[in-house]
């Protein structure tokens, strides 16, 4: 039997030091996490894909290269965002990060 196929959702958390308009950010990165979740279960229900899901909280980069090497993945499949020149010049990619320190091969999907 085959292993499922794992989707790994990190939460980055965002330290402020002031509110922002009295805004619930951990509200709105909540619903954002469910929906993004969602729409990959969707997919994967919908394709027959057996799956597990797993929400991590941390640096992306840093959590899914751990994940990896504790879980003892074969592969990474890893989304590329697009950040722009200017944000991924400063902030760094994520994609980037996992594909240069992960033990194993990563794929990364435009």
């Amino acid at each position: 039997m085959k292993n499922p196929t794992r989707s790994v959702h990190i939460k980055e958390r965002i330290h402020l030091q002031q509110p922002v308009f009295s805004v619930d950010l951990d509200a709105l990165i909540e619903e954002e996490n469910r929906d993004i979740l969602s729409e990959a279960h969707n997919h994967l229900t919908q394709s027959g894909i057996p799956y597990e899901a797993y929400g991590l909280e941390g640096t992306a980069s840093k959590k899914i290269i751990e994940y990896a090497r504790d879980n003892q993945q074969d592969i990474i499949v890893i989304g590329s965002r697009g950040k722009g020149f200017v944000k991924e010049t400063f902030l760094g990619s994520v994609s980037h990060e996992v594909a240069q320190s992960a033990e194993c091969p990563v794929i990364i999907v435009k």
